[in-house]
């Protein structure tokens, strides 16, 4: 495993390949030790294998600024594919629901309040609420779709797969003049600007439809000038005297008082 890890960065393929790969084999090995071809010590052994590397790193990400945002809904045409793309990715920069929801859900998902309950990862539930500004976008999207299974609908035959998706969307970067995007970076853009509004992580963490706060934190994409600022304003608050101590804490067998 480690020659075969060696060859594939030697290769200068991905990160993310890399560790498909060796996943990959890993599996494979698992399944010969079940039909009894494979010794399991030998298989903890390869397990010990770094995947990735560990000096190796993925795919980062960004986050979009209000102004792309704005740029991306404003410059898009109205062909029905155009209105397709811009009611997608508004709901995605607002909700930050993964892709794979949002291109599986039904027409019907969606309450009069706006509410819609997402099962996805894990089969675990989460909510998120989609906005009168966004069912506007949708409505106009919907006029191209009479017949319509999905909440977003390619208007060309059979709903859009993931992959054509992320390929629009980077037609779309290309058109209105910006760096190119994935849909997982509008789910960094709303994770990062919740963030920076204060939301409580956990409450953010129900958003996002995680199962630990831990993974939310990778999400946070704000640059350390934010978290030096907050900082500053704590220590700020502290000399101003408007923090501070009923009463000294002093140790007392039993515990603190």
């Amino acid at each position: 495993v480690a020659a075969l890890r060696e060859g594939f960065e030697s290769r200068e393929m991905k990160p993310r390949t890399v560790r498909f790969q060796l996943q990959t084999l890993r599996a494979y090995l698992s399944r010969m030790v079940e039909a009894g071809e494979f010794d399991a010590v030998s298989l903890a052994n390869v397990r010990r294998v770094p995947c990735p590397p560990q000096q190796a790193r993925g795919h980062a990400g960004r986050r979009l600024s209000s102004e792309e945002i704005a740029l991306v809904l404003s410059d898009i045409g109205q062909l029905p594919k155009d209105r397709f793309m811009r009611a997608a990715f508004f709901v995605l920069v607002t909700t930050g629901m993964r892709v794979s929801e949002l291109l599986s859900l039904p027409h019907d998902c969606m309450d009069k309040s706006g509410r819609v309950e997402l099962v996805q990862k894990g089969s675990r539930a989460h909510v998120v609420w989609i906005t009168k500004p966004v069912v506007q976008v949708l409505r106009l999207h919907w006029e191209d779709v009479p017949e319509r299974n999905y909440l977003v609908q390619w208007p060309r035959g059979k709903q859009i797969i993931r992959n054509n998706f992320n390929r629009e969307l980077k037609l779309l970067a290309n058109r209105v003049g910006i760096e190119s995007f994935t849909p997982h970076d509008l789910r960094r853009t709303v994770a990062t600007t919740l963030l920076e509004k204060g939301v409580d992580p956990y409450v953010l963490s129900s958003i996002l439809g995680h199962s630990k706060p831990e993974t939310t934190a990778i999400y946070d994409h704000r640059p350390d000038t934010a978290k030096q600022q907050v900082i500053q304003e704590m220590v700020e608050t502290i000399e101003k005297g408007k923090i501070f101590y009923t009463q000294p804490l002093g140790y007392v067998s039993g515990g603190a008082k």
